[in-house]
């Protein structure tokens, strides 16, 4: 993978704006040179913008509840070897990620993880492993992001996994993705409950955001925390 000079952050912005645009106007042959100039390597080797716009497009897509397979049916008339360009691009970019090359490089491929159903669980262990002190805040917060976008409930244990490991920084920073969707919040609670994670590790901002959730039963549970009193069937 080689690197672009060109700022990844304005190329993304005119990713996610043409891709609006396609969608909204219902323009295939849009997407299709889009999507044609992001699949196709150069030189042989795919450029970390490359792979850096390719997400933006697919979490865009993403917005309109289109998956990847949802892309490349639509461009598959004009496009038609759209699905092998771009599982083989997915396919590389786990390749990148593994790899140990530069850590910004492997942070755009590591966003590209995730999309594929039949790889899902080995891309969710290799995230995993991201999730590690010892990476950069680059890679590290490229894992926490793409895994919070996975839509699995394995994803809280996955992070769980490395916990013991993690610096006081990072243990943060996955307590802070818990919170970000309803259902982590039991894994959280019960790794209170079970001592896991120390209830010291939650200041007081996070523990108000529990005694105040939407939920009954988190509020219960979290009251139950900061009383001391926990539920023994929950033992």
């Amino acid at each position: 993978v080689r690197k672009d000079d060109t700022s990844s952050e304005l190329r993304n912005e005119l990713v996610a704006m043409m891709t609006q645009q396609a969608l909204s106007i219902e323009n295939p042959d849009l997407l299709t040179r889009l999507l044609r100039s992001l699949v196709s390597p150069e030189k042989g080797h795919y450029a970390a913008w490359q792979m850096a716009a390719l997400a933006e497009l697919l979490d865009t897509l993403a917005g309109h509840e289109m998956n990847p397979m949802d892309l490349t049916a639509k461009v598959a008339p004009s496009f038609p070897e759209s699905t092998h360009a771009l599982n083989t691009m997915l396919d590389a970019s786990r390749v990148v990620v593994a790899a140990d090359g530069e850590p910004e490089t492997r942070a755009e491929a590591a966003r590209l993880l995730g999309r594929q159903r039949e790889q899902r669980d080995s891309d969710m262990a290799l995230l995993g492993s991201l999730v590690d002190s010892r990476n950069s805040a680059p890679l590290v917060s490229a894992a926490l992001e793409t895994l919070l976008r996975i839509d699995d409930e394995r994803v809280p244990q996955q992070l769980l996994a490395g916990w013991a490991g993690y610096s006081p920084e990072l243990q943060n920073r996955v307590i802070d993705t818990f919170f970000s969707r309803s259902q982590w919040l039991d894994v959280l609670l019960k790794s209170l409950e079970d001592g896991a994670i120390s209830l010291r590790q939650l200041d007081a901002n996070r523990r108000q955001k529990l005694l105040s959730n939407q939920r009954a039963d988190v509020r219960e549970r979290a009251q139950a925390l900061m009383t001391g009193v926990i539920n023994p069937n929950r033992q």
